[in-house]
């Protein structure tokens, strides 16, 4: 009879020492005690370099070529998609969806780079506007990989999308690209 009280407390004790945390130290204090990251904590990351992305139903062209804006192959970047009503509609679709909050509608800033908000947030058109003064590739880059104070927003929109805010901005008035020439050297 002892025996078998004795045999059934052992039972016990090595089943409630099996089902606790302590039966698995030091091997799980990673498990229970992993930082959480809860959404928008912190930047989302960029995918990790020579990730390969995956042609899918809402991007069918799975890699597009990216570059800085600064460079020369940046700003000889062009939209491969034509200037059409469509593209256009979308353009004013997607501004009022991700610009407008900011840049307003383009001469005049929005609610967000109000006084004593968001500083330098620059206006886009009229005679003071950066869109005249850029490339198309330059404002397309500036979309896609964001810059000092801009987000990018080349996970959110397609390819088609970020270029028809670029068609949409040149057919604004003041958006038309002005050429500038090249400093001319002064000799002494």
């Amino acid at each position: 009879m002892r025996s078998s009280i004795l045999r059934r407390l052992a039972f016990v004790a090595v089943a409630l020492t099996a089902t606790t945390a302590a039966f698995g130290l030091p091997w799980d204090i990673d498990m229970a005690d992993s930082p959480g990251v809860k959404a928008y904590e912190q930047k989302m990351r960029a995918p990790a370099p020579g990730a390969v992305s995956q042609a899918n139903l809402l991007t069918p062209q799975s890699f597009v070529a990216n570059f800085e804006r600064a460079t020369p192959e940046g700003q000889a970047l062009t939209s491969p998609y034509a200037a059409d009503a469509v593209n256009l509609a979308k353009g004013a679709e997607m501004y009022r969806i991700y610009c407008e909050v900011c840049h307003g509608d383009g001469v005049k800033l929005g609610p967000v780079a109000q006084p004593g908000r968001m500083p330098g947030v620059a206006v886009l058109l009229g005679d003071n506007g950066v869109v005249g003064r850029r490339t198309d590739g330059h404002i397309y880059l500036t979309i896609r990989n964001g810059s000092a104070l801009m987000p990018r927003y080349g996970h959110t929109m397609t390819d088609r999308e970020m270029w028809s805010i670029v068609a949409w901005l040149r057919q604004q008035p003041g958006g038309a690209q002005r050429v500038v020439a090249p400093p001319t050297e002064v000799t002494p």
